[in-house]
């Protein structure tokens, strides 16, 4: 498989777990904290998408700086490293906040162009 596929394929399955991501948390603060599985399947999620980003090709990250490199490695980082002290809130904040969403219009552009 090529760069350009392999990428788009990786781009895909990021789409498909942001929108796992916001779909699958709970709106509710409280009832994400309550929830243990929806806290790790949403930590495991955000740990995939930040594995997947960083992935792409190098061509890639340099034909698409607007994307939010930095911080989805680094959360992925966070999440894969700092597992015992992995602070929920953030998380949460993380899937429900405006940046998770202006990601996701990102990556629907970006692959729109694709096609």
């Amino acid at each position: 498989m090529k760069n350009h596929e392999r990428d788009l394929v990786l781009l895909k399955e990021v789409l498909d777990l942001v929108d796992l991501s916001i779909d699958k948390a709970p709106k509710e603060k409280s009832v994400f904290m309550a929830d243990l599985n929806a806290r790790d399947a949403t930590a495991l999620r955000v740990q995939a998408i930040g594995e997947h980003m960083r992935s792409l090709s190098n061509e890639f990250r340099e034909k698409h700086p607007e994307l939010p490199w930095h911080q989805t490695i680094a959360m992925r980082n966070i999440v894969a490293h700092e597992y015992g002290n992995l602070d929920y809130e953030i998380v949460w904040e993380v899937v429900t906040g405006d940046d998770f969403a202006s990601f996701r219009k990102l990556l629907l552009q970006i692959l729109s162009q694709q096609s």
